[in-house]
């Protein structure tokens, strides 16, 4: 009875697939932060794009008004 060896395949099992979902959460936990930064600088340029194009502006002055202040962010 001491030496069967039917429940180490699941405690294998149940040790990878904790680690697995840990490192999940540790790379989540990484991205996140710099994923929202980057969401936020994407809405502020909308805002600048749609304030622009409301305007009654040539295209191409749009164009380098938004290019120059959306890489600013």
């Amino acid at each position: 009875m001491l030496r069967s060896e039917t429940g180490a395949v699941s405690v294998d099992w149940l040790v990878l697939t904790a680690a697995i979902v840990m490192l999940g959460f540790a790379v989540v936990s990484q991205v996140s932060g710099g994923t929202q930064e980057l969401s936020g600088n994407v809405r502020k340029c909308v805002r600048i794009q749609a304030k622009l194009v409301a305007k009654d502006i040539p295209y191409e002055k749009q164009l380098k008004r938004i290019a120059r202040r959306c890489s600013k962010l």
